[in-house]
């Protein structure tokens, strides 16, 4: 993978661990289906006083499925390419606020149109986070400091991984603040990435 597609990825684990995060869960799954849209990605080698779009427009991205990383891939712009011999220390990437899950936690499953868990089989359920949360619709993720330097090509090659277990998680009742019902979230995927 380039280096292009590394970012991306790192980025959005970071956006949804702070989005979906409110709470331990109950208990764990893994889901199926984890989708989120990508609205637009920008990256930065001042520190963030400027930063440099890679990719924009609305490209939903399934961080569950086997292709990932080169569904991501196809997201940047040919015409706004890294630069080469470089180090990029901030990136931002912004979101749509609702995510899309399939996927059971043991005998509770998503269900259409609703958080609250049912019976299998699992459908896809939209998550939206809440409004307080994310006012516009959009919710944009500055990194902290990170340190990828290119090749002289403006590129570097990379292996990416996703791992989605216990990415889904089932909050009892009360859990989530009071009145809250039981509910069936997104949790926290993870990510791996190796030098081939």
């Amino acid at each position: 993978m380039r280096m292009r597609t590394l970012f991306v990825l790192v980025s959005l684990v970071i956006a949804l661990n702070f989005a979906v995060s409110p709470a331990a869960a109950v208990t764990n799954g893994t889901p199926d289906v984890y989708k989120v849209t990508i609205k637009k990605f920008e990256i930065s080698n001042d520190n963030g006083t400027t930063f440099t779009e890679l990719g924009s427009g609305g490209l939903i991205f399934d961080i569950a499925a086997v292709n990932a990383g080169a569904a991501v891939g196809t997201y940047f712009s040919s015409s706004a390419p890294l630069l080469a011999n470089t180090t990029y220390n901030r990136m931002r990437v912004t979101v749509n606020c609702t995510f899309t899950l399939k996927g059971c936690v043991g005998a509770s499953c998503t269900q259409s149109g609703t958080n609250a868990p049912g019976a299998a089989p699992a459908v896809e359920s939209s998550f939206t986070i809440p409004v307080s949360a994310c006012p516009t619709g959009e919710f944009v993720s500055t990194s902290p400091a990170v340190a990828f330097i290119t090749n002289a090509s403006g590129g570097l090659q990379l292996t990416m991984k996703f791992d989605v277990t216990n990415a889904l998680a089932l909050y009892a009742a009360g859990e989530l603040g009071p009145g809250s019902t039981v509910q069936i979230l997104p949790g926290s995927p993870s990510v791996t990435v190796t030098s081939p």
